[in-house]
């Protein structure tokens, strides 16, 4: 009765994560400026196209009043980045990057669906810690989980694992920094904006962004435009998002989810998918306790054939 045993639910973490030897962090209410390691879009909406989900190690500063939040982050790389995606295969276990080793905690590890009908269309996706809800070895890649990762959800989409990470070949100095902007106009209506700038020689890019969000008990509405260019002249693209439901009854939805992006529009942290044209519209009728009906039209196509 006076001995505790530690080990029945620890939970390992970072307090002070940083792969440079200092890491510094001043609060004030909800402000705040940092630097260490960081995710630069860890709190930004699926409505926002123009996100990039990245661990840097540099400045990263927050103004937040409430309603007006604004992000400046900025920091120097000299690492390539990589990207995989891995489907589930209803385990815990037996995963691995193709491409290790990669560097010590840059990874970003997702958890996304798919929509069965429209391949290009994601329709769910989570982003998990590492310790929490998985652990890798960096020099193996092998990647253990710490729940099942089905292979389907329950309505038979398929699910799969997303990675992105920072290669163990190291090159140039570069400079990737941004900016995001987020603006509650009501307590129903928020508008946003996003900047990001990748200075890396041949793959770096600009990339730019604005969405906005509505919703109250009846009606969601998210809406998002960006565009991409890319250094050494490669071909930029824009991209689109759409997603509108409205509550007709408590036993009656529609919803309307369209994307289309560019085949230059290489952002995969964004939710659409490049050269694709994804359209899909449901109607969800409760008919008793026991039964539901739902009705699906699709229309998929690459935009490059």
């Amino acid at each position: 009765e006076y001995y505790r045993v530690y080990g029945d639910s620890s939970i390992r973490g970072f307090e002070g994560q940083s792969r440079s030897p200092l890491y510094a962090k001043l609060e004030k209410d909800r402000h705040s400026a940092m630097w260490g390691d960081y995710l630069t879009d860890n709190e930004s909406s699926n409505a926002d196209i123009a996100r990039i989900q990245r661990t840097l190690t540099g400045l990263n500063g927050i103004f937040d009043n409430g309603k007006t939040r604004v992000q400046l982050f900025a920091a120097e790389q000299d690492n390539m980045r990589g990207f995989e995606e891995i489907p589930g295969n209803g385990t815990a276990m037996q995963y691995q990057l193709q491409d290790a080793p990669i560097v010590k905690s840059s990874e970003v590890i997702e958890i996304i669906t798919r929509d069965r009908a429209n391949i290009g269309l994601i329709i769910a996706q989570e982003t998990l810690q590492r310790f929490r809800d998985y652990s890798i070895d960096d020099y193996t890649g092998y990647l253990t989980f710490h729940r099942v990762i089905p292979s389907l959800d329950d309505e038979l989409n398929p699910v799969s694992i997303r990675i992105s990470y920072d290669r163990v070949e190291e090159g140039e100095d570069y400079l990737v920094a941004g900016v995001r902007l987020m603006h509650q106009l009501s307590d129903n209506l928020n508008v946003g904006a996003s900047y990001t700038r990748d200075e890396h020689e041949t793959e770096g890019y600009q990339l730019a962004g604005i969405h906005t969000e509505f919703k109250d008990e009846i009606t969601e509405l998210q809406l998002g435009v960006a565009r991409m260019s890319h250094n050494e002249g490669n071909e930029g693209g824009d991209a689109l998002r759409l997603k509108a439901s409205r509550k007709w009854t408590p036993d009656s939805r529609t919803e309307l989810v369209a994307t289309q992006a560019d085949a230059g529009y290489s952002n995969n942290s964004s939710g659409v998918i490049a050269d694709r044209r994804e359209i899909k519209l449901s109607q969800h009728q409760k008919l008793n306790n026991t039964t539901e009906a739902k009705l699906e039209l699709s229309h998929s196509e690459a935009l490059s054939r």
